[in-house]
């Protein structure tokens, strides 16, 4: 937070997020999960990896669609 007031006392101006940041986060943190969850079984006893389930080409496709 900048300690000036430029505006004055009575203006707040919150700091934004970059979204580009914020969508590579995303992309970069569900990629890390399908790596960590390979191999392992839900409690439905399917994988996470599976067709109608979190794939590569859909974290691409929820990182597109945020940004």
């Amino acid at each position: 937070m900048c300690k000036a007031n430029p505006y004055g006392p009575a203006e707040f101006i919150p700091k934004e997020e970059c979204i580009a940041h914020v969508t590579n986060q995303l992309g970069t943190g569900l990629r890390a999960l399908l790596k960590e969850c390979k191999g392992k079984t839900l409690a439905d006893n399917k994988a996470l990896t599976r067709v109608g389930r979190l794939t590569r080409a859909r974290v691409d496709t929820l990182q597109n669609f945020y940004g």
